[in-house]
Parts: C-alpha cells; sequence; structure tokens
C-alpha cells in the first residue's frame, strides 16, 4: 500500500489527476466483507493527502452505485467512515464533504452501537459542511439531513446539539430561492429533528456502545493481520481510529449522563508483554484519586458516578457530577498538559485521555476541520501523556479546582 500511496502522489504532483484516479481505481474494493482490500482503501483514507482522500471516495461512491445495497456490509461501511473521521484535518470547503455522504447513505441503521458511537464526529463534521460558505455542500448536507435524517436522528445526541443542528440548518434553508425543494427539505428536516428529540439512547446503558466499535476494529486488525503487514500501515491506521473511538466515548459519557466532566482513557503496550489487568490497575490510580478527594475534600462535587471499563482494550470511561465552571476549569488544565507531541513513552506504556464538557467546546480530537467547529460542537479533545506525569497533575488539578 505504500507502493500505491507513492504512485498516486506522483501523479498529483505532476498534475495527472486522471492517473491518480486510475490507480485508486485498481483497488477493486469487496463490499461484501472486509479483506485485504477494503483494508488498504481504509489506507488510502487515513494516510493519504486530503486530494488522494477526495479522489477514493468518489471512487468508492461510482462503485457503490453499481452495488446492491443489500449486500454492503456494515463492517466495510463502518471501516470507510471511520477512516475518514480519523483524519487529522478535513477542509471545510473539501468536496470530500459531498462525497461522503454517498457512504454514510448506506448505513442501514444508526442505532447499531458500532455506528452510534460515531455519531458524535459525524455530527461535528456536518455541523461543518453545514456552516460552509460553499452552498453546493450546505445544501447537500441539508438534502442528506432530510432525505436519511428518520434513519441518522436515531443516534444520540444532547438537546443542545440538536438545537444546533436546527439554527446551522435554518441557516442555509433561508438562502434557498426554489420555495419547492424548500419546502420538501423542510419537511425532511422537521422529521429529524422530531425523532432526534425523543430519548433513544436508554438501549445503550449496557456495556454494547463501549465495546462493540473496539471489538469491531480488534476484529478488522487482528494480531494475523498486523503482523503480516510489513509496511506497518496498518498500524497507523488502527491507532488513528483507535484515538476516533477514544474521543467519542468521551463525548458519549456527556451525551448519556448530561452536563459534567466525562474522561475516556486507553493504556495500551506496543510490545504487548505484560498483562491488561495490570495496565489498568495502574491507569485506575490517579484518576481514583480525583474520585477520592473530589468526594472528600471539595464541596457540592460527587465522586465519579460511573465508571465503565472495556478491560480487553484497555480502556476505561470516566464520569463526574461537575458543575460548568469546575468541569470548564478541570478539562482546560488537563488540555494544557498537551506539549505539542502526541504521544510520550513511559517504558512500554502509551496512554491517551480524551476529555469531554457540555460546558467547554472542544475539538473532536484534531480528527475533523478545526476551522469553525469550536464555536458549535461540546465534544472531546485527545491528549497522550504519560502515566509518570499523569499522577502528580491531577492530584494538584482537583486541588485548585475549588478556587474557580
Amino acid at each position: 500500500m505504500t507502493t500505491t500511496l507513492t504512485k498516486v502522489q506522483q501523479f498529483l504532483d505532476s498534475d495527472d489527476s486522471d492517473g491518480a484516479r486510475e490507480e485508486v481505481a485498481k483497488i477493486s474494493v469487496n463490499f461484501k466483507k472486509v479483506d485485504a482490500t477494503v483494508r488498504d482503501f481504509a489506507t488510502l483514507l487515513v494516510l493519504g493527502s486530503q486530494q488522494i482522500v477526495e479522489i477514493g471516495v468518489g471512487v468508492l461512491g461510482r462503485e457503490l452505485l453499481k452495488t446492491d445495497i443489500k449486500e454492503v456490509n456494515n463492517d466495510v461501511i463502518w471501516l470507510f467512515i471511520a477512516a475518514i473521521l480519523s483524519r487529522h484535518h478535513i477542509n471545510s470547503d473539501s468536496p470530500l464533504r459531498i462525497s461522503i455522504i454517498g457512504l454514510i447513505s448506506c448505513v442501514k441503521n444508526w442505532e447499531l452501537p458500532i455506528f452510534a458511537v460515531l455519531s458524535p464526529a459525524l455530527d461535528s463534521f456536518l455541523m461543518v459542511s453545514l456552516s460552509e460558505e460553499n452552498p453546493l455542500i450546505s445544501e447537500q448536507t441539508v438534502d442528506f439531513i432530510s432525505t436519511w435524517g428518520e434513519n441518522y436522528a436515531k443516534a444520540p445526541r444532547t438537546r443542545k446539539q440538536i438545537k444546533q443542528f436546527q439554527s446551522l440548518i435554518q441557516l442555509v434553508l433561508d438562502k434557498v430561492d426554489d420555495l419547492d425543494i424548500k419546502d420538501e427539505w423542510s419537511e425532511g428536516v422537521e422529521t429529524f429533528l422530531k425523532i432526534a428529540g425523543q430519548k433513544q439512547y436508554n438501549q445503550y446503558s449496557d456495556q454494547r456502545i463501549w465495546s462493540d466499535a473496539s471489538n469491531l476494529l480488534k476484529k478488522i486488525y487482528s494480531p494475523a493481520v498486523l503482523n503480516a503487514d510489513t509496511g506497518a500501515n496498518y498500524y497507523k491506521v488502527q491507532d488513528n481510529i483507535w484515538r476516533l473511538i477514544t474521543s467519542c466515548l468521551a463525548s458519549w459519557g456527556t451525551i448519556v449522563y448530561g452536563n459534567g466532566l466525562s474522561i475516556a482513557v486507553r493504556i495500551y503496550s506496543l510490545e504487548k508483554t505484560e498483562s491488561q489487568p495490570v495496565f489498568l490497575d495502574e491507569l485506575a490510580r490517579p484518576f481514583r484519586e480525583i474520585e477520592y478527594m473530589a468526594g472528600h475534600n471539595i464541596r457540592k462535587i460527587t465522586p465519579f458516578i460511573s465508571t465503565q471499563i472495556i478491560l480487553e482494550s484497555g480502556i476505561i470511561i470516566f464520569y463526574m457530577d461537575l458543575k460548568s465552571n469546575q468541569s470548564n476549569f478541570l478539562a482546560e488544565e488537563i488540555k494544557s498538559l498537551y506539549d505539542g507531541k502526541y504521544e510520550e513513552n513511559r517504558g512500554k506504556l502509551r496512554i491517551n485521555v480524551a476529555i469531554s464538557t457540555n460546558a467547554l467546546k472542544f475539538d473532536l480530537d484534531n480528527s475533523i476541520s478545526r476551522e469553525k467547529v469550536h464555536e458549535f460542537v461540546e465534544n472531546s479533545t485527545s491528549i497522550t501523556l504519560s502515566l509518570q506525569k499523569i499522577s502528580p497533575t491531577f492530584t494538584s488539578l482537583i486541588q485548585l479546582i475549588n478556587l474557580r
């Protein structure tokens, strides 16, 4: 796949977009199951330049038109959507924002946990598209919500997010001159808002929302698959999507429980020579410090009211019921620890922390365009800290938070 990426980029560097498109089209994607062709295409979507991704999703869209939707496998579509959303940057005016609609329209059921868990990232992506001044991008986004909204609305979100959708959509509708189209879109949007306003997330009170996506990712990139990838590209793709999932899980904490602070933490080892339970035990210690100090030393702050553990993936999700100013301050302080490096090591361990609060608007793990998104979306940011740094830092933060 490294060779394919290089060849495609060489065509683009020579202003030969047709040659680049033909090279991408050589990957004959099997939409019926996740195999090497699907993983290779996901690699293009994660590691390729934005222009390569635009070409790639365009090729996928044309292939999907030739395919019976009943034969399209959920796992394949999930991987492609997750791959795109896990990218560090997508321009707000990229044509990808239109071509991706072909992929997300293939999702048969947004209530499925593997798709619902991606909804915070996709919501953020769509909100940026709605705010884009290019009418083609913003109007096509409204068209998607109007046409497929009855299905997409079933993905859980907060009332504040729904109001943001409503406000952004209305700004687009106000500029539509064709009254027939405007009326048609308005009717579809009304259906979307009505269904989205209902509490859809009660069914996710069990472990499924916390584990299904991580289990699928581990299945797609099994040890056998990763070990066979001599170019190590699959590792990079998997890592990007892991960070996306961690951030989405942090956002889920605030979606399910409401205002407060949600922290999703993933700990893993590059060498995988130590047992995962040991990782989790060491990981939980600084967060238990927060819980203890919050419960005993800070007035009117309850300890973590929920702790979800995905043992096999090394992920723990904490939620603390905080006032807006407290969650604001603590989230900002944790975020400020990020020093510009994505990963820091302590021996064999790495730790990824994602933070979400409805009181503070975070970009989602740098996986979507930063342009404008901070104006609309309260999701999560993802940072990576060394375990050596994290424990004393959290202790001091808890001591400081009551001062704000």
